[in-house]
């Protein structure tokens, strides 16, 4: 048998009270009210990031220190993983009146996974001074790379259609790995 049973009126303001409150919240870290997903640029950025490093930790491979998300684009001129925005942009594209058909929004992003790269030529001298192993090393990390990309993405509810990996060949003693991926307001983090 349970206790004794407690009658108690609710305050009528404590639902708007939090209602309020939580508005606030999510307006202060970026998220929708509804879904609790990320909505701004920033906080999709962050939110991306937070999704790079998970599928890092899940393959294996130790991402740079360096880690921020930044207008695009960004120097690759040092260790780092960048998280690049560009815009929102309605989608998809209307053809007439939006009377039955709310309006999404896309944001272009682009990860860029950015290292110091074994196959770095000696001061003037050109790319046959780099030792096959070195190369095969250099391409073992943009791999690898690559791989953390693949992961992330299935950790994706939604994206946009023009998604690509772009395995960029070294340059200045860095190599770079792309990420891009078009991720929708409300629908890519849930």
């Amino acid at each position: 048998m349970s206790g004794p049973i407690s009658y108690a009126r609710m305050d009528p303001y404590y639902e708007a009270l939090a209602a309020e409150q939580q508005a606030q919240e999510n307006e202060a870290t970026g998220t929708s009210q509804s879904t609790g997903a990320p909505e701004t640029l920033d906080a999709m950025g962050h939110a991306l990031l937070e999704i790079v490093e998970q599928a890092a930790v899940a393959r294996g491979v130790q991402l740079p220190a360096r880690r921020v998300v930044y207008p695009a684009p960004i120097p690759a001129d040092c260790e780092q993983v960048a998280v690049l925005f560009t815009e929102w942009s309605p989608t998809p594209g209307q053809d007439g009146p939006t009377i039955c058909q709310p309006w999404r929004w896309i944001a272009p992003f682009s990860v860029a996974i950015t290292r110091c790269t074994p196959a770095a030529p000696k001061m003037n001298k050109p790319l046959s001074s780099v030792t096959v192993e070195a190369m095969m090393a250099a391409a073992k990390l943009a791999s690898d790379d690559a791989e953390v990309f693949l992961e992330a993405m299935t950790r994706l509810s939604e994206v946009g259609s023009d998604v690509s990996i772009v395995t960029n060949a070294p340059q200045g003693g860095m190599q770079t790995v792309e990420w891009n991926v078009p991720l929708i307001s409300g629908g890519s983090f849930l």
